[in-house]
Order: C-alpha cells, then sequence, then structure tokens
C-alpha cells in the first residue's frame, strides 16, 4: 500500500490548494471609528513547504529516474498533453483539449497496420517564460526525445512513435509503428514537452558536433527549467530543494498559492520529524517509508494536526516457476541462475 499525505487536509496542485495556516490571523479585525477610512491589511503570501526524501540534481527527462517524492510533483512545473482525473479512473486532457477517441475518429488503424491519432491542442497556452505554445513543439520534442545520444531516462512510449507532424498549430498528429493502448494517453512520462524555441539551437548544434556535454550542461535543466506547467521554478539548488512561483499565465488559470519550496531530505526520519515539527507542510507518495507514514497517521489521528490519507497500491516482484510441468525454463531450477537473477 502506498501512502501520501496531506498535512491540515491540504490539496497539493493549481487552482485547489488553499493553506489553513495563512487564511485567518490572531485576534479580532480592528473596527474603524467613525469617519475614518476603512483599510484591508495587505493578504499574506500563500506558501506550500512540500518534502521530498531525495536530491534531485537536474529537472526534466535528463534526470534520472526519481524517487522519494519527486516523480509525484511533475505536474507543478510541467504539463502533458493528458492526465488522469482526480475524479475518475479515466484520462481528462491537458494540453490536448481532450483525450482522442476512436469515437470522433481522432484515433484510426492505418492499412499498413499503423495506428493514427490526432491530438487537437489547446489555444492560447504558453510557456512560462510567455512564449505560445504549439503542436511544433511536440514534432522538435519527438525529435530530441528520439535522439540516442542523450541520456533520456524513459523512452519506452517514445520509441513507438514513427512520426509527429503538425498541419497547424493547434494539431499534432501521431503515428505509432503499432496499435499502442496508451496512444491516446500520453502523460509527460511517455511524451514530455520541450520549448523549441529555447533548446532547438542548442539540440541542432549538437546534432553538429556530436558532443552531448554541451546540451546536457545547459542551465535549461536546473535553474532556468521553463515548461507548461502551473509553477515556475526561480531558485534550484540539489542540496537545499527548488522553489516554485506561480505562473500568471496558466492555461488553467493563476494557481492559488504563491510559492512552494520543495526540500529535500537524505534522511527520512529527518523528514519524519520536520513533518510533526510543522516545517513541512505536505510529503507526497513514496517520500516516506510505510512503516515511518502509518506511524504519522497514527499520531495525527490523536493529535488532529494532520492527515495521513492512504492510497491504493501494487507492489512488483519477481518469482521463478517452480513446476516442472508448466515451467517453459527449465535453467530457473538451477539455484545458480535463481542467485544470478536476483543479484541482476
Amino acid at each position: 500500500m502506498a501512502l501520501a499525505t496531506l498535512l491540515r487536509q491540504v490539496p497539493l496542485f493549481g487552482a485547489c490548494v488553499c493553506l489553513l495556516a495563512v487564511s485567518c490571523a490572531p485576534g479580532a479585525s480592528p473596527v474603524a471609528r467613525t469617519g475614518e477610512a476603512v483599510t484591508n491589511p495587505p493578504s499574506q503570501p500563500k506558501v506550500l513547504n512540500i518534502g521530498v526524501s531525495t536530491e534531485l540534481p537536474q529537472l526534466g527527462v535528463l534526470a534520472s529516474e526519481s524517487t522519494g517524492g519527486w516523480t509525484d510533483l511533475t505536474e507543478l512545473h510541467t504539463s502533458s498533453l493528458t492526465t488522469p482525473d482526480t475524479a475518475s479512473s479515466k484520462s481528462i486532457g491537458r494540453l490536448a483539449e481532450k483525450v482522442p477517441s476512436i469515437d470522433d475518429a481522432s484515433i484510426s488503424l492505418l492499412a499498413d497496420g499503423k495506428m493514427r491519432v490526432v491530438y487537437h491542442l489547446r489555444p492560447n497556452v504558453t510557456w512560462q517564460d510567455g512564449a505560445p505554445f504549439s503542436a511544433q513543439d511536440l514534432v522538435f520534442s519527438h525529435r530530441f526525445l528520439l535522439d540516442p545520444g542523450l541520456p533520456v531516462y524513459q523512452r519506452d512510449t517514445v520509441r513507438l512513435i514513427e512520426s509527429v507532424e503538425a498541419p497547424d498549430d493547434l494539431t499534432a498528429v501521431f503515428t505509432f509503428a503499432h496499435p499502442f493502448f496508451r496512444g491516446a494517453d500520453l502523460s509527460a512520462r511517455d511524451f514530455w514537452p520541450h520549448p523549441r524555441h529555447l533548446l532547438e539551437i542548442a539540440f541542432n548544434r549538437y546534432r553538429a558536433t556530436a558532443n552531448a556535454d554541451e546540451m546536457i550542461s545547459l542551465p535549461y535543466w536546473t535553474s532556468s527549467y521553463v515548461n507548461l506547467g502551473p509553477f515556475r521554478v526561480t531558485a534550484f539548488d540539489p542540496g537545499e530543494g527548488v522553489t516554485f512561483q506561480a505562473y500568471p499565465g496558466f492555461f488553467l488559470g493563476r494557481p492559488k498559492v504563491d510559492t512552494i519550496h520543495v526540500r529535500p531530505f537524505r534522511d527520512e526520519n529527518a523528514l519524519f520529524a520536520n513533518l510533526l515539527a510543522g516545517s513541512i507542510d505536505l510529503f507526497p507518495e513514496l517520500a516516506l517509508h510505510p512503516e515511518l507514514a502509518a506511524e504519522l497517521k497514527g499520531r495525527w489521528e490523536q493529535s488532529g494536526d494532520g492527515a495521513v490519507r492512504p492510497l491504493a497500491g501494487t507492489s512488483s516482484f519477481l518469482v521463478p516457476q517452480w513446476r516442472p510441468s508448466v515451467i517453459t525454463e527449465p535453467a530457473n531450477l538451477d539455484v545458480r541462475v535463481r542467485q544470478a537473477l536476483y543479484h541482476a
């Protein structure tokens, strides 16, 4: 069972976030005397502190696949074509207006066995530097993600995409080598959007020189990261954490939280202590070991200081087939082979 936590029952993303800690102040509001003008005190910035249990040396697809909670925070800074619906088990459109479907012919099987998926994009979406987002960015992203010389950590889906075309700025046509069950549900993990206007020159230079170091060392992957999510990076330090500010031009509306600090902890016990002390407001799934999360849940249920919400999860494990009558690889019965598999 996986565990995710919400301190003071605070939702995580976008316009839904509200903080009880900053919504009120102690003491009664002053009453103006007759003839005096009534002035409202300026509202305090809404700040959320999130704890994770690992450092992150880079953002984006050049960062190795992250544990410790970072992966669950992707949609703070990056938007994808589709995203899971919080109200159901289905996905909904994000950069795409809606999820492609066979019913409206946006998914079609071609005579040569390939699959064609048409994504109709939302209008007026901008990158966090204000530049317009278009289907041409997705064409460039496909070239970038598929390049074998770059250490892109997740290519399983991209390898199945033969081409991405942009008949116009708001239409992206994906052609898959064969029918693929997730072809109409491309999250950031499957297909990470990249800003052509910021990366294409450096990418072309890398292709000409075959020197990937220049591409990998760009500040874009750390302090200058720009994408399509509700929060933009304003400070980046692998040891101290990342600071995000609300992006006013986010296509779903300006987030209700102003600033998010994501603080890494090398020790889960230190994260646990900071959650109890109240210096960390929230931790995402997998940031704490289930035993620590269960202990935190018990303490908060007694004190009323917060809530730990269990989520349904799965575990994958490798077990050799032991029955000689059905085994397809007899070598699995050799203890040396099993030792080698477990060691690997």
